[in-house]
């Protein structure tokens, strides 16, 4: 038998596999996409490959892609634009290093098939070169990273800005918004990195950028850039809660909220959960310093499942920014949804259902979508072959 929210559930899902396509949200996705005033977008980890043809810009496959996932905010991840740094590296390195902005396998299956909702992100720039260059300082240095990583430097120091004002048109131009980037400044940044990458960002015009793995410890230097310039360092939390550098705790982010009124949140709710956290009440105690959600999902014992699906009160946390118009996006980082075969079709997916939450929250899903036309859209994924063949229509 059913609860009432167990309902709200199964219907959310089977909806927003089957009207992902049908969500006003997916009809036009050069508009401002945006529903009941909540800005809804993708982290570009989570919607690749962006397969390069010869002499294509990569850019170019982003904002089609993002165009056809209906990503309307889109959060760009530098290694889309910077080089991919080459050169053997053995193992690569160890710990913290190695973990969050690379290439992971997706989370277990669930009913529907692949991808299943993960925590990698996909394709090109999904992640970062070997050795773990482009992240955050590994624990073993090689010398192949230091090679690697100081050509890394060179370049960031020596990159012209038209480039980066070139990929801002680009988006303008396509009717996109480059909501935020992304940019993980390590440990072994120098003055003059810092200060090539806040420039780098100037000329893109964001005026925030999701810090990845960047730790508490390196606020006191990024502070004078990011005042400078203008630009908002939004600290993206983790899931390793016991270390004070690690951006993972309430502690931790109240001590680098006070060293800038420039410094903001963003609040990556699965990472957040995974460390014994509670992301709902940190996103009610703090709104004013949040700049943008990553959203995912999990069960209880921390199984990605369906945005919608889980324990994380995504619905509450929608409902809450739409009701009190606060001005914080949900920017979907899951990958994978039930029902798709590809990580830009699990991405629309994701989008559609994050919008249909913000209409109306999951335990109303059965008063807004009586059961017939719930079974009737689960009915039609099947005849597409979008949802497992076992699936009953008993509620």
């Amino acid at each position: 038998m059913y609860s009432r929210r167990d309902f709200g559930k199964s219907a959310l899902a089977g909806l927003s596999l089957c009207l992902a396509g049908d969500f006003p949200l997916m009809a036009d996705a050069k508009s401002d996409a945006t529903v009941r005033g909540v800005k809804l977008g993708g982290i570009t980890g989570a919607y690749g490959p962006f397969n390069v043809e010869s002499g294509e810009d990569v850019i170019d496959v982003v904002i089609r892609q993002s165009i056809a996932g209906g990503v309307g905010h889109v959060e760009l991840v530098n290694s889309l634009i910077e080089p991919p740094m080459g050169g053997p590296c053995g193992r690569g390195p160890g710990g913290r290093g190695a973990g969050r902005g690379s290439a992971a396998p997706a989370g277990p299956a669930v009913a529907g098939g692949p991808p299943a909702p993960g925590r990698g992100p996909g394709g090109r720039g999904g992640g970062f070169g070997p050795c773990g260059v482009g992240g955050q300082v590994p624990d073993n240095i090689t010398p192949a990273y230091t090679v690697e990583r100081d050509k890394l430097r060179q370049w960031r120091l020596n990159a012209p800005l038209d480039r980066f004002r070139e990929i801002r048109k680009k988006f303008d131009d396509a009717g996109l918004d480059l909501y935020s980037y992304v940019m993980t400044i390590g440990d072994d940044f120098t003055e003059p990195e810092i200060d090539a990458v806040f420039r780098h960002m100037q000329a893109l015009s964001v005026d925030k950028f999701c810090t990845n793995q960047t730790r508490v410890a390196m606020g006191p230097r990024i502070a004078p850039y990011a005042e400078k310039y203008q630009i908002r360092p939004a600290f993206h939390t983790h899931q390793l809660s016991q270390d004070p550098n690690e951006v993972s705790s309430p502690e931790s982010l109240a001590e680098l909220l006070t060293m800038s009124p420039m410094f903001m949140v963003n609040l990556d709710i699965g990472h957040y959960f995974d460390g014994g956290n509670d992301p709902f009440e940190y996103l009610k105690a703090h709104p004013e310093r949040i700049t943008h959600l990553h959203v995912r999902d999990a069960n209880q014992d921390r199984t990605p499942v369906d945005i919608g699906t889980g324990v994380l009160h995504v619905d509450a946390m929608l409902k809450f920014v739409r009701d009190k118009n606060y001005n914080i996006a949900f920017i979907v980082e899951q990958t994978g949804h039930r029902g798709a075969t590809n990580n830009l079709d699990a991405l629309k997916m994701n989008i559609a259902a994050t919008g249909a939450l913000v209409v109306v929250r999951v335990e109303m899903v059965h008063t807004i979508f009586p059961i017939p036309i719930v079974l009737a859209a689960r009915r039609r994924c099947r005849l597409h072959g979008s949802a497992s063949s076992e699936e009953s229509d008993s509620f």
